[in-house]
């Protein structure tokens, strides 16, 4: 094999972000060119596939310390979202933000305990 690796793992976070990223400039820019909305969708649906492949990997490795380590998450990033949101209000249109964002943020909240369950090393029953 050669020296790069072929984990899954390493390209789990682009789709995130570029959705992301897609759904900001979306929601600042009223022009938006006539791919702005297909691909969107490619991207929501890429999301969606990356969520249930990390979803099946992870599969019951699911414990007590990834479910606490998601809440942690859960609890603390809609709040920075929701700052985040307050600081640039100005710049945004809201009707098309909170949708795609209330979804998308659900379903990596979901995703998190399984894929710190898949990511992180298992520890041995003590």
């Amino acid at each position: 094999m050669t020296g790069r690796s072929l984990d899954p793992r390493r390209g789990c976070r682009r789709p995130v972000r570029r959705s992301g990223a897609l759904l900001l400039i979306s929601s600042t820019r009223a022009d938006l060119p006539s791919w702005g909305g297909p691909l969107d969708v490619l991207s929501a649906f890429t999301l969606v596939g990356t969520s249930v492949l990390i979803w099946r990997a992870a599969g019951d490795r699911v414990g007590l310390r990834e479910l606490r380590d998601g809440h942690t998450v859960a609890a603390t990033v809609p709040a920075l979202v929701l700052v985040g949101i307050w600081w640039y209000r100005e710049a945004l249109d809201f009707n098309v933000l909170l949708p795609g964002l209330a979804w998308r943020t659900w379903l990596v909240l979901y995703t998190v305990p399984s894929a710190l369950a898949w990511v992180l090393p298992r520890r041995l029953p003590s």
